[in-house]
């Protein structure tokens, strides 16, 4: 097997590739039959090349138009590299991965599925990120933000959604973006749990004993609810503080035997079960009578200047509403942003609400009085 692997883009695809470097010397270029092929104007026909020596790995540029860096620095001589490291070769940039880390054999190969990366993501730039979410992940490099929700008919808070954001510097990266690289990574489970705790830890503020809305990835559930069920349980043991409630989408659940089980395991952890983005999909009536959350959040599409909808409109969101409330369940609308939209939601029949009309995501010292 071999003993490093280089991880990026190798062409104009969005597809996340980990390369073996298997044979020496490991030329990159453009030419044909080179050892790793990068289809740019920008790369030289031979570019650079890999060589062991002393069981480390060396590279050197093989006279390039736009040269070579190691970890944004120009490559002037034979340069020693090791795990980790960030190789440029021109506009093309991998991250140097080693062994260990690899669960792929010895020919190159997709490391995931096409990835919709934010526009901010080019070859040049990806293995950059992909690094930066590794130690977003290793480091726990979180911080949680928090939304209100609140009783339509006095305004008072009655939970918080928990909405983390990774750290880089000084800046915020968001949950979109850490979880489009964590795909690359195979790590959208590993996220979704550290987002989880990172919710737990940074709740405190939040007196007395706030009602924390968590959410969860369809990762976690791939192979049934029983790791999703663990990671909660030693959430809940280590957050007496709080009391949680997950938020599934209905994407997340493949079956109805699966959202059973998952609704019995997690009442046996006292925890609440909320059901998202009601009306996307599926609108799956039958699980809400067979699998009843505590909450259902009606998606802002529903929501969205509701105070200016047709009649049909406003009779059906009404007929939907009070057949939830039939079953038990507390209805919540999601993305009220103006008062418009709560007066109708409210005069509908909607129990609770959350958007920026009544607060926008913020850390938790922003709710201390």
């Amino acid at each position: 097997m071999a003993k490093w692997y280089l991880e990026g883009f190798i062409d104009d695809r969005r597809d996340v590739w980990r390369t073996p470097i298997s044979s020496y010397p490991f030329v990159v270029g453009r030419r044909a039959g080179v050892s790793l092929h990068l289809a740019s104007p920008e790369i030289s026909g031979r570019h650079a090349e890999m060589v062991t020596r002393d069981g480390w790995l060396w590279v050197r540029d093989l006279g390039s138009k736009n040269g070579t860096f190691i970890n944004e620095q120009p490559l002037e001589t034979e340069t020693r590299v090791a795990a980790g490291d960030v190789l440029r070769f021109a506009n093309r940039e991998f991250r140097l991965v080693s062994a260990l880390e690899s669960t792929q054999g010895n020919t190159t190969q997709s490391i995931t599925q096409t990835v919709a990366l934010p526009s901010s993501m080019t070859p040049s730039n990806l293995a950059r990120r992909l690094d930066l979410a590794r130690q977003i992940l290793e480091n726990r490099n979180l911080v949680a933000f928090f939304q209100p929700i609140v009783r339509l008919d006095s305004g008072g808070t009655i939970a918080y959604e928990a909405l983390a954001r990774g750290l880089d510097g000084g800046d915020l990266v968001s949950p979109g973006e850490l979880f489009e690289l964590a795909s690359a990574l195979d790590k959208e489970a590993d996220l979704s749990r550290a987002m989880r705790h990172q919710a737990v830890l940074d709740s405190g503020p939040l007196l007395p004993r706030p009602v924390i809305f968590v959410n969860t990835h369809p990762a976690e559930v791939k192979d049934g609810p029983g790791p999703l069920l663990d990671s909660l349980g030693e959430l809940s043991r280590s957050a007496p503080h709080c009391d949680l409630v997950l938020e599934i989408h209905e994407a997340a659940v493949a079956t109805p035997q699966l959202l059973r089980d998952l609704g019995r395991g997690l009442a046996e952890l006292n925890i609440d079960l909320a059901f998202d983005d009601f009306g996307t999909g599926q609108a799956r009536l039958l699980e809400l009578v067979e699998v009843a959350p505590k909450y259902l959040k009606f998606d802002r599409a529903w929501i969205s200047g509701v105070d200016q909808a047709t009649d049909h409109r406003i009779e059906l969101l009404s007929n939907l509403v009070s057949m939830v409330r039939a079953l038990g369940v507390m209805t919540l609308a999601e993305g009220v942003e103006t008062e418009g939209e709560a007066a109708v939601c409210r005069d509908l029949g909607f129990e609770l609400a959350q958007g920026y009309h009544f607060g926008r995501p913020a850390e938790s010292a922003t709710f201390v009085d």
